[in-house]
């Protein structure tokens, strides 16, 4: 039997005693059962939910998103523009802003 376990190791193969399978499974269950355990604490309570004040955050959690996605773009606009007029200056050219009327096609 030990020339057999020293072929397997050789091989790369393992062998697992059922006592030692047994404990791997008993750790793994009382690791499950203390996970369960500690979410019992997050379960519906059976008291009422309050929609409105839930819709009223959500709402406000909207309008949260919005506004930073707003800002964002804004802030990623403006550092788009102030790169252009740097690049402008730093070449040498005169990078003064011109603002043209649309052209009257009729």
């Amino acid at each position: 039997m030990r020339q057999e376990q020293q072929s397997l190791a050789a091989g790369g193969g393992r062998i697992i005693s059922y006592d030692e399978a047994v404990a791997r499974r008993e750790r793994r269950r009382a690791a499950a059962s203390q996970a369960t355990d500690d979410l019992k604490k997050f379960q519906h309570s059976g008291e009422a939910d309050d929609y409105r004040h839930r819709m009223t955050m959500n709402v406000a959690g909207l309008a949260v998103v919005t506004v930073l996605i707003v800002a964002a773009i804004w802030i990623a606009d403006s550092l788009a523009e102030m790169r252009k007029s740097h690049d402008c200056a730093l070449g040498g050219r005169a990078c003064a802003k011109v603002a043209v009327p649309p052209i009257q096609r009729w």
